[in-house]
């Protein structure tokens, strides 16, 4: 049996990302509208530091083209803006401060970078 604490975390952690989906689901814009207003953003929140964009940027995280092949829409705003108040496993600060709007205008710039194909 799972202790209690875990199973409230699970639900909160849950009911958390079902509301941070159903909050943003509203402000969905088109990525090629987004696409400079993202990367100012990118710029101003120091991403690239750690993340690579088409080739250039840190390389102490993974590159946006590989968070756009393996995370869904809804999970990199997660990562963004998580519940848990941190960013890369505690080690900088969280982006909740972000609007819904900037945060969807990240993930809709982020996604459009995938390179695998659908199947």
């Amino acid at each position: 049996m799972k202790h209690p604490l875990s199973i409230i975390r699970l639900t909160l952690t849950l009911s958390l990302t079902l509301a941070l989906s159903l909050a943003v689901a509203p402000f969905c814009v088109e990525a090629e509208e987004t696409k400079p207003y993202a990367r100012k953003l990118m710029n101003a929140q120091g991403c690239k530091a750690c993340h690579t964009l088409e080739g250039k940027g840190g390389n102490s995280a993974k590159s946006f083209e590989d968070i756009a092949d393996r995370l869904k829409a809804w999970q990199i705003k997660i990562e963004i803006a998580n519940p848990h108040r941190r960013h890369a496993a505690g080690k900088i600060g969280d982006f909740s401060h972000l609007t819904p709007e900037e945060i969807n205008s990240l993930v809709s710039f982020i996604k459009q970078l995938e390179t695998k194909q659908e199947k």
